[in-house]
């Protein structure tokens, strides 16, 4: 028989990674608006695209941290032979 083990991360790890998203995120933003040559080279679609990759992985950290999905799948096997 096998047991299976579903590990998820601290709470902590949901706001310190918040922190550092949200900081780049707006330093990418002031970055974007800021210069007309950035927003020329990158365009609308890399903006958005960029924004929307670090928002899924807020998303996905929040659900690891708050019990919605686990960050870790363990299974054991039991040797009872």
């Amino acid at each position: 028989m096998s047991t299976v083990k579903k590990v998820y991360l601290p709470k902590w790890v949901f706001w310190f990674t918040a922190i550092m998203i949200l900081v780049i995120l707006v330093f990418f933003n002031i970055s974007y608006f800021g210069n007309a040559q950035t927003r020329a080279e990158m365009g609308t679609i890399g903006w958005l695209a960029l924004n929307l990759v670090f928002l899924l992985c807020l998303v996905m950290v929040y659900l690891m941290s708050y019990g919605k999905l686990p960050a870790y799948i363990i299974k054991e096997e039991d040797d009872n032979s």
